[in-house]
């Protein structure tokens, strides 16, 4: 794509000008929901905004959950009114994907204090028509894909009402694509999508960023439960197997397969391990997954659902196994943190979780997507092709009864591959990634007094090998086209 570097921001000069500190401002309308997307700002905003060389800004939904764990987490953050209550049905309509594109007034809103905030760069973790309003106000922007299981993807489509207006809705994507400045996708399969499906031109250059997790915190965070005295909580021995479910409990992630999957493996699980499925999350099918877990549902006796929780991190450490059952995942944050501490964790093979276990996609169904990292083999078996409730179950039962040995042998290794995807790694990517892009705009970014441009702070430096982008730029082919050669 071909920037003009002289439609960019009026106050893109600031720096230079007056030599203050430069500006990144991190924009989601979150719309009071949590998932993925807002698991990784908490993660990774609190750590950027204290090691990176420049100013970081967060500007999310006012009251909601993300914007409260950022003010408590330090991290500078802005709210934005929301225009209606959080439990009304005018919001349930609105923040639909398909409806929320037009969402206008936040923006009203947004552009004064983007203009008071004067930023070198804006980056947008939720794109529709946003991005055109903000480059007409002229201010520089990237943007993060992490992948949606509706919006925006033709093979997430459920009906073919979806998938025609999916279709219909590519020419609308692509032009909001040339207001970026740069695109970063969260998986080498979701990269390959956007080209595939036609929603990103062949002449322009997104880069794959896998998303990092912060594991020295994580690892802290689970410190603070004790592991036996939650399992104690839930009325759980040593011998019983937890098999944690923890997502938004809404379609694309398909938490009703879980209650399917459930029932079978309590049938078949052996005596000298029985199971207890404990389920976290909320969502518009949370009242279903409950009335499962209260007496006289089909599976009271045998689990919890315990609503949405900020102590994933010791529900994870709690539990035995992990599982998910989502039909759509831009990258599969959960998988991550769950090898993070240890713990199995099978899944359908969808999006960029196998990428999570070093794996390329091919292996499992057919698409090209090659992964750089090394491979966690034994994470292969736990990659179960899309919709096999059959394998799954089979699977699950048959780790259900490993014996104790193999989980421990298995779990300092998982930890290992694990952090391949620590998160200063990522942000090491991700400064790299500002740079390059404010270069090529010819903005002069000036980080803080002493600090080197492209210099990563010594405390982000990571032991072991950084996570490498995969980019299709023109550093790397001499064609100005993405390699593209794979998608059918």
């Amino acid at each position: 794509m071909s920037i003009n570097p002289t439609s960019t921001v009026k106050a893109a000069s600031k720096a230079s000008e007056s030599n203050v500190q430069s500006c990144i401002v991190h924009f989601l309308p979150d719309n009071y929901v949590w998932g993925g997307i807002e698991t990784y700002l908490a993660n990774m905003l609190p750590i950027l905004s204290k090691e990176s060389p420049h100013r970081i800004v967060a500007i999310v939904t006012q009251g909601g959950r993300l914007y409260d764990t950022l003010k408590a987490s330090g991290v500078e953050v802005y709210g934005i009114p929301f225009p209606f209550k959080k439990h009304s049905l005018v919001r349930s309509a609105w923040v639909n994907p398909w409806l929320r594109m037009f969402d206008l007034k936040i923006y009203w809103d947004l552009i004064p204090l983007l203009k008071k905030l004067s930023p070198d760069l804006v980056h947008l973790h939720c794109g529709r028509i946003e991005q055109r309003l903000i480059h007409l106000a002229g201010f520089p922007l990237v943007y993060t894909y992490h992948g949606y299981g509706g919006p925006y993807s033709i093979e997430a489509s459920d009906s073919w009402i979806a998938k025609q207006f999916n279709t219909l809705a590519r020419p609308l994507f692509q032009w909001l694509v040339p207001a970026l400045s740069g695109m970063l996708v969260v998986s080498q399969y979701e990269y390959k999508r956007l080209y595939r499906e036609k929603y990103l031109p062949k002449s322009f250059q997104a880069q794959v960023l896998h998303n990092g997790i912060p594991m020295q915190q994580l690892k802290a965070a689970a410190a603070q439960s004790s592991r036996s005295a939650l399992r104690q909580s839930w009325s759980v021995d040593d011998n019983t197997r937890v098999i944690g479910y923890m997502c938004r409990l809404r379609a694309d992630k398909n938490p009703l397969a879980l209650l399917k999957i459930a029932k079978q493996v309590i049938r078949r699980a052996d005596r000298k391990n029985p199971v207890f499925f404990l389920v976290a999350g909320d969502g518009k099918l949370a009242d279903q997954i409950a009335k499962a877990f209260e007496p006289g549902g089909e599976l009271y006796g045998y689990g919890r659902y315990v609503g949405f929780r900020n102590d994933i991190p010791a529900l994870i450490n709690a539990c035995d196994i992990t599982i998910s059952t989502s039909l759509h995942e831009g990258f599969g944050l959960r998988v991550l943190e769950s090898m993070l501490f240890g713990k199995p964790s099978i899944a359908y093979a969808v999006g960029g979780i196998p990428e999570v276990y070093g794996h390329t996609i091919n292996t499992i169904n057919g698409h090209d997507s090659q992964s750089q990292l090394t491979p966690f083999e034994p994470g292969k078996d736990w990659l179960i092709e899309k919709g096999d409730e059959a394998a799954f179950i089979s699977c699950l039962t048959e780790v259900i009864n490993w014996p104790n040995e193999r989980f421990a042998a298995l779990a300092a290794e998982m930890e290992t591959h694990a952090h391949q995807f620590d998160l200063p790694n990522h942000i090491q990517q991700l400064n790299r990634f500002y740079e390059e892009t404010v270069m090529r705009l010819g903005i002069d970014f000036t980080p803080s007094p002493g600090v080197s441009s492209l210099q990563v702070p010594k405390s982000l430096a990571p032991e072991s090998q950084a996570l490498k982008s995969q980019t299709a730029g023109p550093e790397e082919k001499s064609s100005p086209e993405p390699d593209l050669s794979s998608i059918s």
